[in-house]
């Protein structure tokens, strides 16, 4: 099953030490398409709900990792640390 195998390896395989916030929630969810690819050509449903739960797992460290991000912009600088 060469299809469970990509040919190129993802930048998170390469160097993640380097990956900007917004850089790992696009590998996740890429992560997480991949897994709900694998778990439709799955034909054995245990099989097919541990990929989908996988999946579903990647999604939501996306989403956490993106309210993170929101969040973080929307703060302001505390005024003992603003410039005057």
């Amino acid at each position: 099953m060469n299809h469970l195998r990509d040919s190129t390896p993802t930048s998170f395989q390469s160097d993640p030490a380097t990956w900007s916030r917004a850089e790992r929630i696009d590998e996740y969810r890429v992560q997480s398409a991949r897994y709900k690819r694998i778990a439709e050509e799955e034909a054995r449903a245990c099989i097919r709900d541990r990929l989908l739960k996988i999946a579903s797992q990647c999604d939501g460290i996306a989403e956490e990792l993106g309210r993170g991000l929101t969040s973080r912009s929307s703060q302001t600088m505390p005024a003992e640390l603003s410039p005057s």
